[in-house]
């Protein structure tokens, strides 16, 4: 069980790698296996052609062989035949001379001693004529012989003669027999011929020749026989008379020789030398035929390996540029997609550049616009520029209704006027949830739209959008359109419409709001203007009645409190100074050189000299805030007012000089006079009056700013003080 479990698992191996060699051999995977099979099919295709040819050539050159054998044969045949001849015509001649010798004995007694006289004479001439005769013997019926040469051994008698004899005796034939050993010439021959009177027929007697074999051999030329041919001899008994026996064991070629006992067969075969020459070609012409089938193989291999190579090259090359075109093509859509992609981005940005365009000019036109009507009539106007349009209208929000302010292109469906609509927004739930959500109304078709609420006046809509006009999370109302047909407006309108109604929003509240501000703006201008008349009122009541008080003075008071009473109208006049110019600005901030300038000049006018007092201000930019014109006011006065108090001994002389400038965020302000200048004690701060009280108090609490004092060609007084926003 062992081991039938083994080869039950190793015949399936065995069957499975024949299956997959068969596979891979009638089914190359590669191109050495098909260059390898080619080559081997090529190479047995050659063999067994070339096996078959070989055959072919083997027989022909056989063919030739025994053509050359046959033609080789025949000359010797011939010979051999003539030589033959010569000698069995010595029996003829035998028996002519034995008739003509008994005729002869018939008329003349004696003819025996006259035929054994004549007979040596008659046999020695045929000898001579004929080599290789061994023996000529001529038998009498009666037992006579004759031999030539002579002999002292008698033939045998008539009765008891050699088988040959007997024979001929017989059948009255020429009789061979022989090969005869016929010391110590070797092989002889022996022929017998009966004669028998023509008359009666009976016998007269028995011819018989010996002769040599070799001799005949030797005429015919078989002795001398060309090299690439072995010959043999063989009568018609079977013996061999000539050459090897194997000769007839070698399919010879075997030529008839007649002769009259019967027909000797002469055989000629090549020489062994002959058939290793022959199976030397034979064995060239194969070893060609399988180098050829070799080279063939290899050619075909190499051809079939170079093709299949080429081949399969070429197969993979194709697979490459099918990959290759694939992916030629896979870019190309994908390029093409791009392309797409980017044309239709490209028309998107030149939309949304052309519709940025539009909203930003848009934009400019509504914020240029103040009025609210203009806004109004504006955002109709921008709208159609954005999303074509039959008829528009801007209804805002008030309470719990939409009142339509503002419209446009109704007059083609027969409503000219539209501005008496107030819609309650219980009668429209779209536009309820629209303003509860802040998202745009569409409706494609009102007429497949359940919720549509249909007046009497709206019933030619067939397509509406509306989009909130939202400002914060407030909706202050809607930009509506309507057409009739079905399907006119879509989304993409109401997203390109919505940055519209955005900026219609910021514009509507701006309007709001200017319009607000202008009427604010005019109550503040009416309840400024009322303010500074009171002001002013009030500041020349003040100095009228510290006029008026100065006046009144008793004299004994009056050069006691007169210098104070003008000090307070001069300060006074100083502030007026710098309320007149607040009041001609708006109450915004004014030049410090003017007011410098406006208070010194007030200043000047309180003390009267023979001569002006020239005053230079140099020009500047720098401007104060209100607060700051009132303590710079009371300072200058005070600047102003001591230069020309100190300086009265010679006010003809007095020059003040004012210089400002800023340097980042601090004011310098420089006051110089001509005067004496201030004395010790002021500068080393021992002393002060009023004055200088309120210059210092002012700088450092209402400016926070600080004054230094020195002297410097007169009297130097330098403000900073930070500027205000």
């Amino acid at each position: 069980m062992k081991t039938r479990r083994m080869t039950d698992k190793r015949w399936p191996m065995t069957s499975d790698f024949f299956r997959a060699f068969v596979q891979s051999f009638v089914r190359p995977s590669s191109p050495r296996r098909i260059a390898l099979r080619n080559g081997l099919l090529a190479c047995f295709f050659i063999l067994f052609f070339w096996g078959g040819t070989s055959f072919i050539y083997r027989a022909r050159l056989i063919a030739e062989q025994r053509t050359h054998l046959a033609g080789a044969l025949f000359p010797y045949s011939e010979a051999l035949t003539l030589a033959m001849d010569r000698r069995l015509a010595l029996l003829q001649n035998l028996r002519a001379f034995a008739l003509v010798e008994h005729m002869a004995g018939e008329e003349h007694e004696g003819s025996t001693e006259r035929m054994a006289d004549e007979f040596p004479l008659f046999a020695g001439k045929m000898v001579s004529e004929a080599p290789g005769i061994r023996r000529l013997t001529l038998i009498l019926a009666d037992g006579t012989w004759f031999t030539f040469p002579p002999s002292n051994a008698p033939p045998l008698a008539p009765p008891s003669l050699p088988l040959a004899a007997q024979q001929t005796v017989a059948t009255g034939k020429i009789v061979l027999e022989g090969p005869l050993e016929h010391p110590p010439a070797g092989n002889a021959m022996s022929a017998w011929l009966a004669i028998r009177l023509d008359g009666d027929g009976s016998l007269l007697a028995v011819a018989n020749i010996t002769f040599d074999l070799q001799a005949v051999l030797q005429e015919a030329g078989l002795l001398s026989s060309p090299p690439d041919v072995q010959l043999a001899l063989r009568d018609a008994g079977g013996r061999i008379l000539y050459g090897p026996a194997e000769t007839f064991r070698r399919r010879p070629v075997i030529q008839k020789v007649e002769i009259p006992s019967g027909a000797w067969a002469l055989a000629g075969a090549p020489t062994p030398d002959g058939e290793r020459t022959l199976r030397a070609k034979v064995t060239l012409y194969r070893f060609i035929g399988v180098l050829m089938a070799l080279l063939s193989g290899e050619l075909v291999y190499l051809a079939t390996n170079r093709q299949a190579r080429l081949q399969m090259a070429v197969q993979e090359r194709t697979r490459q540029i099918a990959r290759i075109n694939a992916e030629l093509r896979r870019e190309l859509d994908r390029r093409r997609r791009i392309e797409a992609e980017r044309e239709r981005l490209l028309a998107a940005e030149r939309e949304q550049r052309l519709l940025a365009e539009t909203l930003a000019e848009v934009t400019l036109a509504l914020t240029a616009h103040t009025d609210r009507d203009a806004v109004l009539d504006e955002i109709l106007q921008q709208a159609g520029r954005i999303v074509p349009y039959r008829a528009a209208n801007i209804s805002m929000l008030e309470g719990d209704k939409l009142h339509i302010v503002r419209w446009r292109g109704y007059e083609e469906f027969g409503q000219p006027d539209i501005g008496d609509f107030l819609l309650s927004l219980t009668d429209l739930p779209m536009e309820k949830e629209a303003i509860a959500g802040r998202k745009p109304l569409l409706v494609p078709d009102t007429r497949r739209e359940p919720r549509w609420i249909v007046f009497e006046e709206s019933k030619w809509i067939r397509s509406h959008l509306a989009i909130p006009i939202c400002h914060h999370d407030r909706v202050l109302g809607f930009l509506r359109l309507d057409s009739d047909r079905p399907g006119e407006f879509s989304l993409h309108d109401a997203e390109r419409l919505q940055p519209l109604t955005a900026a219609a929003a910021i514009a509507l509240e701006n309007a709001r709001l200017y319009e607000q501000a202008r009427k604010d703006a005019e109550t503040q201008a009416i309840l400024l203007r009322e303010v500074n008349h009171r002001v002013k009122n009030n500041l020349a009541s003040i100095i009228g009645l510290l006029y008026m008080e100065r006046s009144h003075m008793p004299e004994e008071a009056r050069a006691l409190y007169q210098p104070f009473i003008n000090d307070l109208i001069n300060r006074v006049q100083g502030l007026a100074t710098a309320h007149n110019l607040l009041s001609a600005s708006k109450w915004q901030p004014i030049l410090l050189s003017d007011l410098a300038r406006r208070v010194i000049h007030a200043a000047l006018q309180m003390h009267p000299a023979a001569e002006p007092v020239p005053v230079e201000v140099e020009p500047s930019s720098v401007r104060v805030s209100p607060a700051q014109a009132n303590n710079l006011a009371l300072v200058l006065n005070e600047l102003a007012t001591n230069a020309l108090k100190y300086a009265a001994s010679e006010p003809d002389r007095v020059r003040i000089t004012v210089r400002i400038s800023q340097n980042g965020n601090t004011i310098r302000l420089e006051f110089r006079d001509n005067g004496p200048g201030y004395p010790p004690d002021v500068l080393q701060g021992e002393r002060q009056n009023v004055g200088l009280y309120l210059i210092r108090t002012l700088t450092g609490h209402g400016l926070q700013g600080e004054v230094t004092l020195r002297n410097e060609g007169g009297a130097v007084a330098l403000l900073t003080f930070p500027a205000d926003g």
